[in-house]
């Protein structure tokens, strides 16, 4: 973590499709306004009391110093995949256990008073990123999950490393897909999958085979290059809201991205992920 900037405007973004949202969303609005700060809303959420920015990629225009998130932790997702590393995110949970998210509808005043007295530290959560060799896909900041195509055929993945990319010591396993996780998406989708937990500051991977033919747990590994590619073709799952196919034998390559996801947090505990899972 580290010390951040005095806060002095701030963006809000809503759940779109969430009614109960949009109006915590304006609620929270005149609350930041009335503690002096400048409010700006993200498109589609608009109220005549406050301007508008018409999408994510505005915000460095804008000067937007904090970007608030009304939703769950896809609409969190979502956000962080557009606006990359440059603005820190305050998520308020509205639905879902809201993993991401630091605080509730009813904590919004004392999170402004705290805002306003700079009792916040910022939280730097790594992403990472696919590439093949025809194209580079968006940074994720939960999960890639190559899953096979074909239901009716098991097929094999192989993993590797760049140090073993020339050896015969690559991973070769038959089965339905893998799973690579940040720390941060270690509570996603591989832990609907009995993965374990991994402390969301740690420089590591998570790679979570899916019905394997042979038993095979998950496996951490240090924060490195690797590649996955599959004998058949393969769907490419990214933060499970995008969905891209890649072609059999065409090695994925994922890494670490340059630009992380930052959040506002307004305590620290090393606990803090799986207390919010229920835990």
């Amino acid at each position: 973590m580290q010390d951040l900037k005095s806060i002095e405007s701030i963006g809000i973004i809503s759940k779109g499709t969430h009614g109960l949202a949009d109006e915590i969303s304006l609620k929270s609005a005149r609350i930041f306004e009335k503690a002096g700060l400048t409010i700006q809303l993200i498109a589609p959420l608009r109220n005549k009391q406050f301007p508008t920015i018409d999408s994510l990629g505005e915000l460095r225009r804008a000067q937007i110093d904090l970007v608030t998130v009304v939703g769950g932790d896809g609409t969190i997702l979502k956000t962080a995949r557009q606006i990359g590393g440059r603005t820190p995110i305050l998520g308020i949970n509205v639905g879902g256990r809201g993993i991401l998210a630091e605080i509730s509808p009813s904590e919004v005043e004392k999170a402004t008073r705290m805002i306003k007295s700079r009792q916040y530290r910022i939280q730097k959560r790594t992403r990472i990123f696919a590439k093949t060799e025809s194209r580079s896909y968006p940074p994720v900041l939960n999960e890639i999950y190559v899953d096979k195509v074909r239901k009716i055929r098991t097929p094999t993945f192989s993993i590797s490393t760049p140090d073993l990319s020339q050896s015969d010591d690559q991973l070769k396993l038959r089965m339905d897909g893998v799973i690579v996780s940040t720390p941060t998406g270690s509570t996603g989708h591989s832990y609907s999958f009995r993965s374990t937990i991994v402390y969301e500051e740690l420089e590591v991977l998570l790679l979570t085979p899916i019905a394997p033919i042979s038993h095979a747990p998950s496996i951490v590994l240090p924060m490195t290059e690797i590649s996955i590619t599959s004998n058949d073709d393969s769907s490419l799952l990214l933060d499970g809201q995008i969905d891209f196919k890649v072609k059999a034998n065409n090695p994925i390559r994922i890494g670490r991205h340059k630009d992380p996801t930052l959040f506002l947090r307004f305590g620290k505990s090393i606990l803090g992920q799986m207390k919010r899972i229920g835990f």
